[in-house]
């Protein structure tokens, strides 16, 4: 059964799918492509081929940003415990064998490899009720308290001399790019990404529910690709 609707996904990807997300592509960037390979949309257009096959497929789009060599980011879908992308419709059970990771490996070594961001991604499970929390105050206002949340953070750390205000700076207008329009199901799997296991207590953090918090517990943030 598996086989057979990943067989199914790949040809209607191949076909219309793909000739609809061209059309989106040439809408949106003022384009004129006529086709595009699965690596020209990994390499420019992997967020619009992600968001298509979620409208047509389900799954849970997910992304990274500015890796240390990789700093357009990427994204792909999860969708029963496998990954997709536009050069891997038949999906994978790892992320880290979709073509775009690969060829960052061979480009540049392992070094740049972050192997918490990928073992957090490949075991994510969602809270339903962080959810619930974030989508009664809507999302758009916890990200507005996420983010004073982390600029209140790194202002200590720039304070300490532990940072500089470049990278603190950089730092949440990285984090204010990649939640943008989030929504409460995308706002989870980033901070997931970012904060593994502590999650939950970032979440109670951040909406002020100190008697459930212990601040030495969690990690202080000191990356600016946040």
């Amino acid at each position: 059964m598996i086989k057979l609707k990943n067989l199914l996904l790949e040809v209607h990807i191949d076909n219309k799918f793909q000739r609809e997300l061209i059309d989106r592509i040439n809408d949106e960037y003022r384009e004129d492509y006529k086709s595009l390979t699965p690596q020209e949309i990994n390499d420019g257009y992997c967020d619009m081929w992600a968001s298509l096959f979620v409208e047509r497929f389900g799954g849970d789009h997910q992304w990274s940003f500015d890796f240390p060599n990789d700093p357009n980011g990427h994204s792909w879908v999860k969708l029963d415990n496998k990954f997709y992308d536009a050069e891997m419709t038949t999906g994978t059970t790892k992320l880290i064998n979709l073509p775009h990771f690969q060829r960052a490996i061979k480009k540049y070594g392992t070094d740049w490899l972050d192997t918490k961001f990928f073992n957090n991604i490949q075991k994510t499970k969602y809270d339903a009720s962080n959810i619930n929390k974030i989508e009664e105050i809507g999302p758009q206002n916890f990200i507005e308290m996420y983010l004073d949340w982390l600029e209140e953070l790194l202002n200590d750390l720039e304070d300490s001399n532990d940072i500089e205000a470049i990278k603190r700076y950089d730092t949440v207008l990285n984090a204010r790019f990649a939640l943008e329009d989030a929504d409460s199901t995308e706002i989870i799997q980033y901070l997931q990404r970012k904060y593994g296991n502590d999650v939950d207590q970032i979440i109670l953090k951040i909406l002020g529910d100190t008697t459930k918090y212990d601040a030495s517990g969690i990690d202080t943030p000191g990356d600016p690709n946040m």
